[in-house]
């Protein structure tokens, strides 16, 4: 990995040393009443930081044997920051996790609630954060709305990326809000699954009108 890459890796070793440092306060799984599988520890604690390493390390092999992209300093500072904020969402999600697991254990105060608005809020950030920069990539085989058209089409991709961009703050913005507003809770999950109903929609229909122009 790049000299560029490091603060994905920095961000990742954050994650394992506090999931080290709580570790011990971690509940155990059981899969049968009073029968403790010690195993699950482990799984719970770095399972998803090892699956952000694994993300950033396999996306940053991919796009240095991309064979079309740019090889322009912008693209890749914007490659290694659509990157990096994917390796936070999944951090951020490690992040949820654990506290869940520390608060049933009883090691922190109950957030049940907080945590669970926790997730969509999380995910519209993540989308929000992507999809401001991915009208800034240019043809490449690892981000992006890649279809034969817009591979073979500079402009295509531009606009089709662009509109992939826009539709993909709007989901975000919806899912924040609907994270931090909507309540009861359970009104939740209907909100994000219409939203993101349209914004495929959307992206569908615009993708395969402008594939035919």
């Amino acid at each position: 990995m790049t000299g560029k890459g490091r603060p994905h890796l920095a961000v990742v070793a954050v994650g394992y040393v506090v999931s080290a440092a709580v570790y011990a306060w971690l509940p155990a799984v059981s899969v049968r009443p009073g029968q403790a599988i010690q195993f699950g520890r482990p799984l719970l604690a770095f399972l998803l930081p090892t699956t952000a390493l694994l993300v950033s390390v396999l996306f940053q092999s991919l796009w240095q044997r991309d064979p079309i992209r740019s090889r322009s300093a912008s693209e890749e500072t914007t490659y290694q920051a659509i990157t990096f904020r994917i390796v936070l969402f999944i951090l951020g999600i490690h992040a949820v996790v654990v506290s869940g697991l520390l608060s049933v254990a009883g090691v922190i105060p109950p957030i049940a609630p907080g945590l669970a608005r926790a997730v969509p809020i999380l995910l519209g950030l993540g989308l929000i954060g992507v999809g401001n920069l991915l009208p800034r990539m240019k043809p490449n085989l690892i981000i992006g709305i890649r279809t034969s058209g817009t591979l073979a089409d500079p402009c295509m991709w531009m606009r089709t990326n662009r509109m992939a961009g826009y539709v993909a703050v709007g989901l975000g913005i919806v899912l924040v809000g609907a994270g931090a507003l909507v309540t009861p809770f359970r009104a939740v999950a209907p909100v994000i699954g219409a939203a993101g109903l349209a914004a495929i929609t959307l992206l569908v229909v615009y993708t395969g009108t402008r594939s035919r122009v």
